[in-house]
């Protein structure tokens, strides 16, 4: 499956790219080179930079709260072509608080008297050249529970730095401090599995977004995303699968009969056919014996589903005895608000 995605505007044909690490591209954000203007750290008085993400309060994919900044976070900024590395001077206090940055080497932005007009963009994470391309990863297991149970090996860094950010360009006046605003150029799915069967015999064990259908990587054009009017795009093959990582478990209820596991992954935006799989749900018996249930979005949507960039999609379902899964609830969530149509959840009979 083969497509080009618009974030906000919808999908059109395109060719198969196969993208990996990040290269230089052009983009119409790009301004003219106003290299002139930078001087050495110490030189001049410096460029004063704050950033946040836009969106709510779910708007950034770190392991511990959303929209935090962490200190020393590396970002890259960006003057015409001159790139200099900058980092987070502290942590964020609150979610959707600026946090400042500053210089990470000797290289620094300082005014200069004689250049009245700035342009700058940066991205997340550091890279010495504008984000052009991402690698697809397609195992985003992590054992950040602490449990004894082989989750995977993706760290957190690791995890977090599948989530690109991108800061489109901000023009400022002599002196001015620029504002950076950090979007989303990803999206991330996220479910929650309920399990029914008796506590220990029937664990959820893995969640797999996707059978051969999904786009894990991909090439792109940065910019504003998770409004109308976005203007990243992005170039894709959906031909993998994702095995999603675990976030959390624990006991609903009876702790001997229900466990609730929530499972998620960072994805380019794309769509899917309704009669596509959707989720795998592997669970382990006691014996060791495995068994995978397939959920298809025509099982989840009255529409296909079309997964935007800079939004987080949120599932829930319930994993029966028996083996059927049934759907509980379907959000968009604040990675930005919008309220996306054909969103709306089937909800099965009593006794599926």
């Amino acid at each position: 499956m083969i497509k080009e995605f618009v974030s906000g505007l919808g999908i059109v044909t395109a060719a198969f790219i196969v993208a990996v690490g990040l290269s230089a591209c052009s983009s119409d954000d790009a301004t003219a080179d106003n290299s002139s203007a930078v001087t050495k750290k110490g030189v001049g008085d410096a460029v004063n930079f704050t950033v946040v993400t836009a969106g709510g309060s779910t708007t950034r994919a770190f392991s511990t709260l959303d929209n935090y900044w962490t200190m020393n976070d590396l970002m890259a900024v960006r003057e015409g072509s001159t790139v200099y590395q900058y980092k987070a001077a502290s942590s964020s206090t609150s979610s959707g608080s600026r946090v400042s940055i500053v210089p990470n080497t000797d290289d620094a932005y300082t005014w200069s008297p004689e250049v009245t007009q700035r342009t700058f963009s940066a991205w997340y994470p550091y890279s010495s050249t504008p984000p052009s391309s991402v690698a697809g990863v397609t195992d985003q297991r992590s054992d950040n529970l602490g449990r004894s149970e082989n989750w995977g090996t993706m760290t957190n860094t690791q995890y977090n730095n599948l989530d690109l950010l991108y800061a489109p360009d901000v023009a400022v006046s002599y002196k001015q401090p620029v504002d950076l605003v950090f979007y989303h150029q990803m999206c991330r799915i996220v479910v929650t599995v309920n399990s029914t069967g008796t506590k220990g015999s029937k664990p959820v064990t893995s969640v797999t977004f996707g059978k051969n259908n999904i786009a894990a990587g991909g090439t792109l054009t940065p910019g504003y995303t998770g409004a109308e009017g976005s203007t990243a795009s992005w170039s894709i093959t959906q031909n993998t699968s994702v095995q999603m990582r675990l976030v959390n478990i624990i006991a609903v209820d009876n702790p001997t009969t229900i466990r609730q596991y929530t499972y998620e992954c960072i994805v380019p935006p794309q769509s899917l056919a309704a009669s596509e799989v959707l989720f795998q749900i592997t669970t382990t018996a006691s014996d060791n014996t495995t068994t995978t249930t397939e959920y298809k979005p025509g099982d989840v949507y009255q529409d296909a589903p079309d997964f935007r960039a800079g939004y987080q999609y949120n599932f829930m379902l319930t994993l029966s005895r028996a083996g059927l899964i049934s759907i509980s609830t379907v959000s968009v969530n604040n990675w930005a608000t919008e309220n996306v149509n054909g969103l709306t959840a089937t909800v099965p009979d009593a006794g599926y």
